[in-house]
C-alpha cells in the first residue's frame, strides 16, 4: 500500500471521530440551554405564583429570560460548535486513550501528507505510516470520544421536560395561566391563585313561569361559598333601594367541591344575575322571558251530512270533536301570540291500538299536516269525521318557542246506528182461535229518521211475506212533534186469522223490520224480536198450554219452549251476521245447532217412550208421524246451523215447532177419549206421560244445577284471581318506585302474571262453553263475563311482557286494567249466580201459587158437591167426581212434597248471600210442616174417598190458609232479595195486592156470618179468622219494616254518590238535565215520606177498635181504603223512577247541542 493510501485511511477515520465529537458538543450545549431556560422559567413562575408580579416586572423578567437564554445558547452551543477541531486534536485524544501508540498517530497525521524528494525521509515517512496503520487497526477512534458530559446534561434535560409534562397534565389550567403570565406578560391574565368562575348558562331565553338552573364552576383559588345575586329588570337595585334584589348562597356539589348550583323557579319577568366567589365577581347576565304559545280560544263548526237534516252548529270552548260519521268539522284556534308554524297531528284510534299491540319497540307514525295561519294567530283546519281518534296542535311562535305539551283533543265519530225495533203489543207469544184478532203494535226509533217500517210474517215453514204497518200518531210535545216524528214511528197491524187460511196447530211467526234514511254509509236495517201466534181450536180447555183438569202431565210444553228458544237464537244470528264470518260468530251458530240437536234427541226420546202406549191405544198414527217429521225437520235445521246457514235453518225450525204444537193439541184429545173408552190404557198412557215429563224436568233441573255449580266455581275462581292480581299490581307499583328493582323479583312477577293470564284464558273458554247451555239474560251475562275475562287475560299477558322488558310502570298500568276487567267479570258472574236463586224463588212461588189455585179449585168442587148432596143426596156422578177429586187431592199432596224439597234447596242457596230471604223461605217451609199441611191433604183425600165432604172441606180450607201464608212468606223473601228501589216497590205492590185479597176474603166471610146463629163451627171459623188477622197484621208490619230498611240503605248509598265530584265536560243542555234529575230526586224524597206515612196509617187502621173485644177485627173497608192510597203512592213513585231513567238515558245519548232542548221537551211531555 502507498504512503498516500495509508494517510488517506487514517485521515478518514479521524474525520469520522471528529463528527461524533461535534455531535456530542451540540447535544450537550442544547441540553444545557434547555435546562437553563426551563429553570429560569420555572423559577419565575414559582415566584409569580407565590407573589404575583405586575406586568412591567414580568416584562422585564421576560427580557432577562430571553437574554439568559441567548447567553447560554451562545456559550454552550454556538461557541463550541464554531471552535475548530484539527486532525491533530483528534489524534491527541486517541493517543490520550491509547498511550502505547507513542505519538505515532500524531506524527503520522502531522507528517503524513508531506512531500519529500529525499529517499531516506520518504522511506521513514512510509515506515511511520505503515507502522501507525498497523497499530491503530484495532482501535475505534469514535469510542475515544467522552460522552459522559453529554449523557449527564441530556438526562437532566429529559427529567426536567418530564416534570414539566407531569405538571401540565396534573394542573393544566394553572400551567397554562402561569405560562401566559410569564411568556405573554402584556396580556391581562389573572394570577394562578385568583378565584375564577365559569357561569352556565350565562345569558338565557326562557318561557314565562319556567325555572332557570344556574351552575358555577370555580377555578383558581377555592371558594367556600358562591353568592348568586339576581333582580328584575323592572325594579333594579339602586343606592337608596334594594328593589327586587335577591342574594342566595348557591348549593355546593358534594362530589365536586368547586361546583355550585341553584335553580330560580317561576320566573315571570326579565331579570339580571351575577355571582360572587371570594373577591371575584362574574359578568352580569341577562334573562329574557317570553310567553309560551298557547290556545286561548277554540271552536269547531260542524256541517252534518245532508240526510240527517241537521243544521250547522258551532261548538265553543272545547276542541273535542263529537259528530256523526260523514260530518265535516272546521277547527278554528286562536293563539295568544303570533305563530310561525302550526303542526296538526291526527291519529286514529285504530292506529293507536295497532301501536299498543305491536309493543314498545314499534311505533306507528301519526299523520301530520300544517294548519292555515291567518292574521298571525288564527289557525284553521278542516277535518272529515270518519272514525274515532285524537289530534294535537304543536305551535311554534315567532320567538322560537313551542307549546311543550300540546293539548290532546279527542275525536268521537258517532255511527249512524241502525234503527231499534220493538213489538210493543202483545210483546209475547199468544194463542188464538181462527176467529180471534191479534193486534200488533210495533215501534221503531232511529237517530235521524226511519224511512221504511213493515211487518214480516211467515206461516209455518212457508214463504216470508211483508205487510204494511198502519201509522199511529202519539200525543207528544207541540215543539217536538214535527222534528221527532221522523225519529219515532209507531205502526199497527191486526191479524184477522180467518183471512189467513190457518188451522189449529199452525204457527204464525212475525217480526217488525225498519230501514233508516242513511244515504251516506247505509241504509241501516234492524228487526225486532220474533214472536209466535199459535192457532188453537175452539173447544180447547187448556189454559195456555196448561194441563187438563189441572193434573194431566204434558212433556211437550218443555219441548215447544225449547224449540222456540232455538228459533229466537237463530233469529238473533241472522240479525247479527257480519259481512265477513268470524270464528266467534261461527262458534255461536254451531252452539245453537247443538241446542237444536239436543231438542231433537229429547223429541226422539219422547217418541220412543210413547210409541208403544199409543199403539196399544190405537191412536191416530198422524201423531207419531208428526213427531217423526218434527225430528227430521230438527235434523235438517241442525245441518243448516252447523253449515253456518242460519237463514236457511229458520223454515225447518218453524216447521218442527208447528208439528210439536199439533202433537201437543192432539194428546189431550186422545187421552180424554181413552178415559171414556179404555180407562186402564188411559191411566197407563198418563203414567207414561208423567214419567217422561219428570225425566225431562229432571234433565233440565240437573242442567240448571250443574250450571249453577259451574257458575259458582267460576265466581270463586275469579275472586281468587282478583286477589292474586291485586297483589301482583302492588308488587309492580312498588318496583316502579324503586331506582333499580331486583331482576329476580321482576322475573318472578312476570311468571306469575303469565300463569294468571293462562288461567284467565282458560276461564274465558269455559264461560263460552257455559254460555252455549244458558238462556236469556244468563246467556248474556256469561257471555259478557267471558269477554271481560278474555280481555283481562290479554292485559295480564301485556303486564307479563312489560315486566320481562323491565318496565314495571307499564306492567302496573296493564295490571290495573286487568284488575278492572276481572271486577267486571266478577260482577257479571255474581249477577248470573243471583239469577239462579231468583229463578228458583220465582219457580217456588209459582208452584205454590199454582198449588193454592188447584187446591182452591178442588175445594170449590167439593163445596158444590156438598151443597148438592145436602139438597138432593149423592148421585152416581157425584161418587165418580168424589173419586176424581180424591185422586187430584193425592196428586196435590205429591206436589206439596216436591215443593217442600225445593224450598229446602232454596233455603241453602240463600243462606250465604241473603240470610233474611233465607229466613223467609225457612218460615214458609216450617209453616207447611208445623201446620201439618201434608197430613191435612191426606185427611181431605181420605174424607173424599169416604164421601165425608164436610171434613174434606174443613181440611182443604186449612190447607189453603196455610198455603196463602206460605205465599206471603215467599213474597217477603222476594222483597228482601230486591236490589234496586224499583224492585223493592214492585215487590211491595205484590204484597199489598195479596194483603188486599186476603182482607177482602175475610171481610166477605165475616159479613156472611153476621146475623146468623153462632154455631160451634162458626165459632171455630171465627177464631181461625182472628188468627189469620193477627198473622196478616204481623206480615204487614214486617213488610213495612223491610221496605223502610231497604229505603234507608238506598238513601245512604245515594248520599255517598252525591258526595263524589261531578263529571266535567257536559254537553250543552246537560246542565238543565241534571237540574231536572235533582228536582225529581227531591220529589222522590217527598214521595217516600208520603209512602212511609201511608204505611203507618194503614197499620194503625189494622188495629182492633178499642172496646170491641168480642170481635177482634178492624174495619176492613177503612184498611183497604188506606191500602189503595198506599198503592197509588207506590205506583206514582215507580213512575217517577221511570222518568229519572228516561232523563238519565237522554243525558247519555249523543244529541247535537242544538237539538238537546228539543229532546228534553219531548221527554218532559211524556213524563206529564
Amino acid at each position: 500500500m502507498s504512503t498516500r493510501e495509508d494517510y488517506a485511511e487514517l485521515q478518514t477515520r479521524i474525520l469520522d471521530a471528529r463528527r461524533v465529537w461535534k455531535r456530542s458538543l451540540f447535544w450537550t450545549g442544547a441540553a444545557i440551554v434547555l435546562i437553563g431556560f426551563l429553570a429560569i422559567l420555572i423559577g419565575e413562575s414559582i415566584v409569580d405564583w407565590l407573589m404575583p408580579m405586575p406586568s412591567a416586572v414580568r416584562i422585564a423578567l421576560l427580557a432577562g429570560i430571553i437574554g439568559a437564554t441567548l447567553y447560554l445558547l451562545y456559550k454552550y452551543l454556538i461557541q463550541p460548535m464554531r471552535a475548530t477541531l484539527t486532525l491533530r486534536d483528534i489524534a491527541l485524544n486517541v493517543e490520550k486513550n491509547h498511550p502505547n501508540l507513542e505519538d505515532r498517530l500524531v506524527s503520522a497525521v502531522q507528517f503524513g501528507d508531506r512531500e519529500s524528494d529525499d529517499p531516506v525521509e520518504k522511506h521513514m515517512l512510509q515506515r511511520l505510516l505503515e507502522d501507525t496503520t498497523q497499530r491503530v487497526k484495532g482501535i475505534d477512534f469514535k469510542a475515544t470520544i467522552d460522552h459522559s458530559r453529554t449523557r449527564k446534561y441530556v438526562g437532566i434535560a429529559t427529567l426536567v421536560i418530564a416534570a414539566c409534562g407531569l405538571l401540565t397534565l396534573l394542573f393544566p389550567t394553572e400551567t397554562r395561566t402561569s405560562l401566559m403570565r410569564v411568556l405573554v406578560p402584556w396580556e391581562k391574565t389573572d394570577p394562578i391563585l385568583t378565584t375564577k368562575v365559569n357561569v352556565t348558562p350565562g345569558d338565557a331565553r326562557i318561557l314565562r313561569g319556567k325555572s332557570l338552573p344556574i351552575e358555577v364552576a370555580v377555578t383558581g383559588k377555592e371558594a367556600e361559598k358562591v353568592v348568586l345575586t339576581y333582580y328584575d329588570k323592572d325594579t333594579p337595585p339602586t343606592a337608596e333601594n334594594e328593589g327586587s334584589k335577591q342574594e342566595i348562597n348557591m348549593v355546593q356539589n358534594p362530589e365536586d367541591k368547586r361546583g355550585f348550583a341553584y335553580e330560580i323557579f317561576n320566573i315571570e319577568t326579565d331579570m339580571e344575575y351575577y355571582v360572587v366567589a371570594n373577591e371575584t365577581t362574574s359578568e352580569r347576565y341577562n334573562v329574557e322571558v317570553f310567553e309560551m304559545p298557547r290556545i286561548e280560544d277554540v271552536s269547531v263548526s260542524y256541517n252534518y251530512p245532508e240526510y240527517t237534516q241537521l243544521k250547522p252548529v258551532v261548538q265553543q270552548g272545547t276542541g273535542d270533536i263529537q259528530a256523526v260519521v260523514g260530518t265535516t268539522a272546521e277547527i278554528r284556534l286562536t293563539a295568544n301570540k303570533a305563530i310561525q308554524n302550526a303542526t296538526f297531528t291526527h291519529q286514529s284510534s285504530e292506529t293507536t291500538t295497532i301501536a299498543e299491540e305491536s309493543g314498545a319497540d314499534e311505533t306507528v307514525a301519526p299523520k301530520s299536516t300544517e294548519m292555515v295561519i291567518a292574521d298571525g294567530n288564527i289557525l284553521t283546519k278542516t277535518l272529515g269525521v270518519t272514525e274515532d281518534g285524537k289530534y294535537t296542535v304543536e305551535l311554534l311562535c315567532i320567538d322560537g318557542f313551542n307549546n311543550e305539551v300540546p293539548i290532546e283533543y279527542t275525536i268521537k265519530a258517532m255511527p249512524d246506528n241502525a234503527p231499534e225495533v220493538v213489538i210493543k203489543e202483545p210483546g209475547r207469544d199468544v194463542k188464538a182461535t181462527i176467529l180471534e184478532e191479534v193486534k200488533i203494535v210495533a215501534e221503531a226509533t232511529d237517530d235521524f229518521g226511519v224511512e221504511k217500517f213493515n211487518l214480516m210474517y211467515r206461516i209455518g215453514a212457508g214463504e216470508l211475506k211483508e205487510l204494511a204497518l198502519e201509522p199511529i200518531s202519539e200525543p207528544i210535545a207541540e215543539k217536538a212533534n214535527a222534528e221527532y216524528d221522523k225519529h219515532l214511528r209507531t205502526g199497527t197491524y191486526t191479524f184477522y186469522l180467518e183471512e189467513f187460511d190457518v188451522e189449529p196447530g199452525e204457527v204464525i211467526s212475525y217480526y217488525a223490520h225498519a230501514t233508516d234514511n242513511n244515504t251516506l254509509t247505509g241504509p241501516g236495517e234492524a228487526s225486532s224480536e220474533i214472536y209466535f201466534i199459535e192457532v188453537k181450536p175452539f173447544n180447547q180447555r187448556l189454559e195456555d198450554g196448561g194441563q187438563m183438569d189441572g193434573n194431566m202431565p204434558n212433556p211437550f210444553l218443555g219441548l215447544i219452549a225449547s224449540q222456540k228458544q232455538v228459533i229466537r237464537e237463530t233469529w238473533k244470528h241472522i240479525n247479527a251476521q257480519p259481512s265477513t264470518l268470524t270464528e266467534e260468530y261461527k262458534s255461536a251458530v254451531k252452539k245453537t245447532g247443538e241446542k237444536q240437536s239436543e231438542v231433537k234427541d229429547k223429541t226422539q226420546q219422547a217418541a220412543d217412550d210413547l210409541s208403544m202406549a199409543m199403539q196399544e191405544m190405537q191412536v191416530d198414527p198422524e201423531i207419531l208421524m208428526n213427531l217423526e217429521e218434527a225430528i227430521d225437520k230438527m235434523g235438517e235445521a241442525t245441518d243448516k246451523l252447523n253449515a253456518i246457514q242460519p237463514t236457511e235453518a229458520i223454515p225447518p225450525e218453524q216447521a218442527a215447532l208447528e208439528l210439536l204444537i199439533k202433537v201437543n193439541l192432539a194428546i189431550p184429545k186422545v187421552l180424554m177419549q181413552a178415559r171414556q173408552s179404555e180407562p186402564q190404557l188411559a191411566e197407563n198412557f198418563e203414567l207414561e206421560l208423567e214419567d217422561l215429563q219428570n225425566e225431562l224436568e229432571q234433565d233440565q233441573e240437573e242442567l240448571e244445577r250443574e250450571m249453577q255449580e259451574q257458575t259458582q266455581q267460576m265466581l270463586d275462581q275469579a275472586r281468587e284471581m282478583l286477589t292474586q292480581q291485586q297483589n301482583l299490581n302492588q308488587q309492580s307499583q312498588q318496583m316502579s318506585k324503586e331506582d333499580q328493582p331486583s331482576p329476580s323479583d321482576m322475573q318472578q312477577n312476570s311468571q306469575q302474571q303469565g300463569q294468571l293470564s293462562q288461567q284467565a284464558q282458560q276461564m274465558s273458554q269455559q264461560l263460552s262453553q257455559m254460555q252455549g247451555n244458558a238462556q236469556g239474560t244468563q246467556e248474556q251475562r256469561l257471555g259478557q263475563a267471558g269477554q271481560a275475562m278474555q280481555q283481562a287475560g290479554e292485559q295480564m299477558q301485556q303486564a307479563s311482557q312489560g315486566m320481562q322488558q323491565q318496565q314495571p310502570q307499564m306492567s302496573a298500568a296493564k295490571g290495573e286494567k286487568a284488575e278492572e276487567r276481572l271486577e267486571e267479570a266478577i260482577d257479571q258472574l255474581e249477577r248470573a249466580a243471583a239469577e239462579f236463586t231468583d229463578n228458583a224463588l220465582e219457580r217456588a212461588s209459582q208452584q205454590l201459587q199454582q198449588l193454592t189455585a188447584e187446591q182452591s179449585n178442588v175445594q170449590q168442587q167439593t163445596q158444590e158437591m156438598r151443597n148438592r148432596s145436602q139438597q138432593s143426596g149423592m148421585r152416581p156422578e157425584d161418587y165418580r167426581q168424589a173419586s176424581e177429586l180424591a185422586n187430584q187431592q193425592r196428586q196435590l199432596q205429591r206436589d206439596l212434597e216436591s215443593l217442600q224439597n225445593d224450598l229446602g234447596d232454596l233455603q241453602q242457596q240463600l243462606s250465604e248471600n241473603n240470610p233474611e230471604a233465607a229466613q223467609n223461605v225457612s218460615d214458609a217451609s216450617n209453616r207447611l210442616t208445623e201446620e201439618q199441611t201434608a197430613e191435612d191433604m191426606a185427611t181431605a183425600q181420605r174424607a173424599l174417598q169416604w164421601r165425608s165432604l164436610q171434613s174434606a172441606d174443613l181440611n182443604q180450607q186449612e190447607v189453603i190458609e196455610t198455603l196463602e201464608e206460605a205465599q206471603a212468606d215467599l213474597q217477603q223473601a222476594r222483597a228482601n232479595m230486591a236490589q234496586t228501589e224499583e224492585e223493592q216497590l214492585e215487590a211491595a205492590l205484590d204484597q199489598l195486592q195479596n194483603f188486599e185479597e186476603q182482607m177482602q176474603d175475610m171481610d166477605r166471610e165475616l159479613q156472611a156470618m153476621e146475623g146468623q146463629e153462632q154455631t160451634e163451627e162458626q165459632q171455630q171459623r171465627e177464631q181461625q179468622l182472628a188468627e189469620q188477622q193477627q198473622q196478616l197484621a204481623e206480615r204487614m208490619q214486617q213488610a213495612q219494616q223491610a221496605m223502610q230498611n231497604a229505603q234507608e240503605g238506598q238513601e245512604g248509598q245515594e248520599g255517598q254518590e252525591g258526595q263524589q265530584p261531578g263529571q266535567e265536560g257536559q254537553q250543552p243542555g246537560q246542565q238543565g238535565q241534571g237540574e231536572n234529575e235533582n228536582d225529581l230526586a227531591r220529589g222522590g224524597a217527598e214521595s217516600y215520606q208520603e209512602i212511609k206515612e201511608l204505611w203507618l196509617d194503614m197499620l194503625d187502621a189494622m188495629q182492633t177498635p178499642p172496646g170491641n173485644r168480642t170481635r177482634p177485627f178492624p174495619k176492613y173497608e177503612l184498611v183497604i181504603r188506606d191500602l189503595k192510597k198506599l198503592e197509588s203512592a207506590i205506583e206514582e213513585r215507580l213512575n217517577m223512577l221511570q222518568e229519572i231513567k228516561q232523563l238519565a238515558q237522554v243525558a247519555k245519548e249523543d244529541v247535537p247541542p242544538e237539538y238537546r232542548k228539543l229532546v228534553d221537551n219531548y221527554y218532559e211531555s211524556l213524563a206529564k
